[in-house]
């Protein structure tokens, strides 16, 4: 899945080194790469720090996948979001309404991936996962058996990487309103034209302690999808 390499300066490759996972388009020093490519990264010596998804536009030239000579294929990416599960298993989240990909923070940069039961939301921010399209709806496919893909890709960041706003559904049609179970709360959410993916799935560990202090009714206004 490489597709070419991309020879960065020492400033860059010492950070690189110190942990962080960026690159800027200043630190680059020679490129043969096409936009939205999985690239290798090299040094001014050539040694190989990694492997990086490299974006033609934005500020932030790469983003990197993995540290050293690692292949970068089909199995790499399944690995990933194996990971990104058994992160989730471990820490008791909802397997079934929450956040499954958290781009840079589960190693799968530019990529964001809610569950809403049978449902998936996709965010593809970056030229490459934008590119990767077929290969993310394959791994979703098979790992999750969701009734449909949402790709909300109307986000205005894709903007800074030259990429078009659209929504696409895979799967089956999605209903104008999906009610999900929220803590044993009935929220009620448009997946194609609510805010975010549908709703502020981070919210819930906030809302969790809020029972004690708001006994009997309330007037839910100004709060947005399950407040």
């Amino acid at each position: 899945m490489e597709n070419g390499h991309i020879v960065i300066r020492r400033r860059g490759a010492d950070r690189i080194r110190r942990g962080h996972v960026w690159v800027y388009q200043s630190d680059i020093l020679h490129k043969d790469a096409g936009a939205g490519g999985i690239v290798s990264v090299r040094d001014e010596r050539g040694a190989v720090l990694g492997k990086a998804f490299y974006s033609s536009k934005s500020q932030i030239a790469l983003r990197l996948l993995a540290r050293g000579d690692v292949p970068i294929d089909k199995q790499f990416f399944q690995d990933r979001f194996a990971l990104a599960d058994r992160l989730r298993e471990q820490l008791a989240v909802d397997p079934l309404l929450s956040r499954r990909v958290y781009s840079e923070g589960d190693f799968l940069p530019g990529l964001i991936v809610d569950r809403y039961n049978d449902r998936l939301v996709v965010q593809s921010l970056i030229q490459a996962t934008d590119a990767m399209q077929l290969l993310i709806t394959e791994i979703l496919s098979e790992r999750y058996g969701p009734r449909s893909i949402l790709f909300r890709n109307d986000t205005r960041v894709r903007e800074l990487e030259g990429l078009e706003l659209k929504k696409e559904v895979v799967g089956e049609p999605l209903p104008e309103t999906l009610t999900v179970d929220e803590d044993g709360k009935s929220i009620a959410l448009s997946l194609t034209q609510g805010q975010k993916t549908g709703s502020y799935l981070d919210q819930r560990d906030n809302q969790r302690p809020a029972p004690p202090y708001a006994r009997g009714k309330a007037l839910h206004a100004f709060t947005y999808a399950g407040g």
